[in-house]
């Protein structure tokens, strides 16, 4: 997708890696460590209709990935001719701050976002979600799987909500037996903002469809909602202020 591609270290200023047309033309085997790359990218315009960067769309794709590597910043300059903008992403909270600014951007943003993960064998999952108190159509739900966005959710979301079905169904049986709650998932995804992602090893991410849009691992979605279910019920059981609206459907403030 590229007529030339480079890596630099932008400490040393030594060359990593240069591609042309999709072939390694030089590549450094001697990498001393560096905290700062260039990379430099010349799209070809035999697999590109338009040539014409959108500074926000990549403005807003740098962003999303600043939110995903919480330990990376991420500078990106405007340098066209009459063009003058820099833009600097860095997110020590991660996916947290990123559920933090997009109920901001909703006028909701004094409603708090909880964030859990594990990690084990190389393999990350981790969780932010707000209960939100209204109704929105189309839920507000996002899913990145190894920092890739994907567009139909699937595996991480439902092993999310089944946990906090079964972990809702446990709170209400303790501490309001006498009570007859009925409540489903799609209920809850109405009530719920989250952001999940999977970092780790491909053999378990499998999407289904012609168009490979949603996300389909019966194995990531049993392990999501493994690693979601202790973290729910602990939840749960420390903020019931939070917890109840989700009990009692009347409660939920639709404006």
């Amino acid at each position: 997708c590229s007529t030339q591609m480079h890596f630099k270290n932008m400490d040393t200023g030594e060359l990593l890696l240069e591609m042309r047309n999709g072939e390694i033309v030089q590549q450094n085997n001697n990498l001393s460590p560096c905290s700062r790359i260039e990379i430099y990218f010349q799209a070809d315009p035999a697999i590109f209709s338009s040539l014409l960067l959108d500074y926000d769309f990549y403005g807003n794709r740098f962003q999303e990935m600043a939110y995903l590597n919480p330990h990376t910043t991420i500078v990106f300059k405007d340098e066209r001719k009459n063009k003058n903008d820099c833009r600097t992403f860095h997110y020590s909270a991660g996916i947290k701050t990123g559920l933090e600014n997009i109920l901001l951007s909703a006028g909701r943003e004094n409603y708090p976002v909880h964030y859990f993960e594990r990690s084990e064998n190389n393999t990350v999952y981790r969780f932010a979600f707000s209960i939100r108190f209204w109704s929105c159509t189309p839920p507000l739900q996002k899913s990145f799987v190894n920092y890739l966005h994907v567009i139909e959710n699937g595996s991480l979301t439902e092993g999310f909500f089944n946990a906090l079905l079964k972990s809702l169904r446990a709170y209400a049986a303790e501490y309001a037996p006498d009570d007859h709650f009925k409540f489903t998932k799609k209920q809850l995804k109405q009530q719920l903002a989250v952001i999940s992602c999977y970092s780790g090893d491909e053999t378990d991410v499998n999407f289904e469809g012609p168009t490979k849009r949603r996300l389909a691992s019966p194995v990531m979605q049993q392990t999501a909602e493994e690693v979601a279910l202790p973290e729910l019920t602990k939840w749960l059981a420390t903020h019931p202020r939070e917890a109840t609206p989700l009990l009692r459907e009347n409660e939920v403030d639709e404006k």
